[in-house]
């Protein structure tokens, strides 16, 4: 079975763990779009629902970019 720790060093939220794996999730379909023209929010939820999603991968994707810049955007401990 696939050894599936935390990406990060120590001991991170579940916020922080969430909003990376949504911003593995947003590369992987903005690179299937690109490489085979299959949006895969969409064809698994409809576009109904694709506009939550989207919104919830580019807020993780913000908060993961402010974490790579030492920002503590979530307040979490210093």
């Amino acid at each position: 079975m696939a050894d599936l720790r935390n990406p990060y060093d120590g001991d991170e939220s579940a916020v922080t763990v969430t909003a990376w794996l949504l911003s593995g999730v947003g590369a992987v379909n903005w690179g299937l779009m690109e490489a085979a023209d299959l949006n895969l929010v969409t064809e698994l939820l409809g576009t109904g629902s694709a506009g939550i999603v989207y919104l919830a991968v580019g807020a993780a994707g913000a908060l993961s970019l402010a974490g790579s810049f030492g920002l503590d955007v979530l307040g979490g401990e210093s």
